[in-house]
């Protein structure tokens, strides 16, 4: 059976409908469709991904376990997910990510890291900026700090 591109995206739209119901349930579904791949696979992860994170803390677990994914694209659209649930274990996680051999997430990471006003993320994104091996992760790392001071001067 051959479907069109606009069933497909009809379909994964459910996903948003289905998340704002809160089914507890649907979270373990939403975590098969969003790790599995297929022709549209950006369409149905990035809705999954969003669908996880309004679920807040009970979707935590499930994208921490979506940041071990061997596919990159799947592991970057986790770290968006997780960046828009305020839970503190998410930059712990997030600073252990900064490991992460793909060059893609470790930009994501930095970039959520320099929202976070965290004691953790500072010394991580200094030691970042510091190093000059990497120029656009240095110059990211240097612009998270950069708003990150500015913040605490504010507060």
């Amino acid at each position: 059976m051959i479907t069109t591109h606009r069933q497909n995206i009809w379909r994964y739209k459910r996903h948003d409908a289905l998340s704002s119901l809160q089914l507890r349930n649907y979270i373990r579904v939403l975590l098969a469709t969003f790790l599995s791949a297929s022709v549209y696979f950006t369409v149905k992860s990035k809705i999954s991904a969003e669908s996880l994170a309004r679920y807040g803390a009970p979707a935590v677990d499930i994208l921490i376990e979506a940041l071990g994914h061997p596919e990159m694209g799947i592991r970057i659209q986790a770290i968006e997910a997780l960046s828009k649930i305020k839970e503190k274990r998410v930059t712990f996680v997030f600073l252990e990510m900064l490991d992460d051999p793909e060059r893609e997430v470790k930009k994501s990471v930095i970039e959520f890291l320099g929202t976070r006003r965290d004691s953790r993320t500072f010394p991580a994104l200094q030691e970042i900026a510091a190093t000059r091996t990497d120029r656009e992760l240095h110059f990211l790392a240097k612009q998270a700090v950069e708003s990150l001071t500015k913040a605490d001067r504010r507060a």
